[in-house]
Parts: structure tokens; sequence; C-alpha cells
């Protein structure tokens, strides 16, 4: 039929059906609104722990193009398009959900930004990130774009992307755990240990 369908398949060889597209029985919980099936699940977006016991990805729902596009976590809605990002302080709904990331522990990212242009990296629903807002706490540096986030299975992470600094040689940094600045754009870097 080309119906797309989210499987777990257990090391016993046991299928379970977690999302298929069309089908309410598997629409994902914690909607704003009227629950709506799956429409799309976005290719190459779907992320699993180690055990496979849990899974992030991205997609669209059978509803209106103003708040169909959602991020899910184990079958629950985490941020949802035409609503403010849960958790959060953001009054603004979110406009955009990207990059969805899972580690092998079970920790989840995801990317987006607001109908207001407030950009941000949420860590397992936590914002880490916040565009505009200053790169470590204290700074007057702040976040004017993101280009990659990373984090391990120890709880860890890291923020790349670039800031308000005027200095163009000078703007591009990662931050690590939104504590530290461990590497900048021109930062000397000793090869050969000397």
């Amino acid at each position: 039929s080309g119906l797309e369908v989210l499987v777990r398949l257990a090391p016993t060889g046991t299928a379970t059906l977690l999302a298929r597209i069309g089908d309410n029985a598997t629409s994902p919980t914690g909607q704003a609104g009227t629950p709506a099936p799956w429409a799309d699940i976005d290719t190459g977006t779907v992320r699993w722990n180690a055990t496979g016991s849990a899974y992030i990805c991205v997609g669209e729902l059978l509803t209106t193009a103003d708040k169909d596009r959602v991020a899910v976590v184990s079958g629950a809605v985490v941020a949802q398009e035409g609503s403010p990002l849960p958790g959060t302080a953001f009054t603004s709904p979110v406009s955009t959900v990207a990059d969805p990331w899972m580690e092998t522990n079970g920790d989840w990212f995801l990317r987006g930004t607001n109908a207001d242009g407030a950009g941000w990296i949420i860590k397992n629903g936590s914002v880490i990130a916040q565009l505009r807002q200053p790169i470590v706490p204290g700074s007057t540096e702040l976040w004017g774009a993101f280009t990659d986030f990373k984090g391990n299975n120890a709880g860890r992470y890291i923020v790349m992307g670039t800031t308000n600094n005027p200095n163009g040689l000078l703007n591009s940094v990662i931050v690590t755990d939104g504590q530290l600045v461990i590497a900048r754009e021109s930062d000397p870097v000793d090869i050969d240990d000397n």
C-alpha cells in the first residue's frame, strides 16, 4: 500500500508497531488540539537509543498546515508547530523543528525556531542554547546562529555556532555544556606538542 510504518524489532524477533501513516491508533500523544494521525515521518530523522526502547523523529500530522510539524519522542509530542515549546518560558509558538538526535543512553536533542524568530536547541526538553542569548552565563557575547550540536552518552554536549563578536575572525565558537568556550575561530592549535 506504500504506507510508512515505524516498527521496533526486539532481539527475540518480536515486532511492535509504533507508528503508521493515517492510523489513529498510533497517533502521537500530547498533541495540541484534536489528535491527528501521522501524515509523514521525515526520512532520515528516526534516531534510537542503544536498546531500541526509545526514539525521536520529526514529521507531519494529518491536520492543518499551521500545526502539522511535530517532533516526537517515544510516541509523545515534545514540540509542535503553532504551540509554545513545552517546559520553557517561550510564549511564541514553534515555527520549525529540525535535526532530531538521540544518544545511546536516550538523551535527545532538537533544534528549532519560534514564530518570533527565537532559535533554540533543547536537550531532553530543556533549552541548552538560544539565539540572541549569552553563549555562556554572564557573557555579553550572544549566539547569532547555530551550525551544529553533539552530545555523548555521559550527558555532556557541545553547541557550535557564530556569535555577535564584531571581529569576524573570532566569532565562531564551540561551547561545552553551556558553560565553557572550548574552541574559538583563530585559536592556535599545537600540532606537534611544543
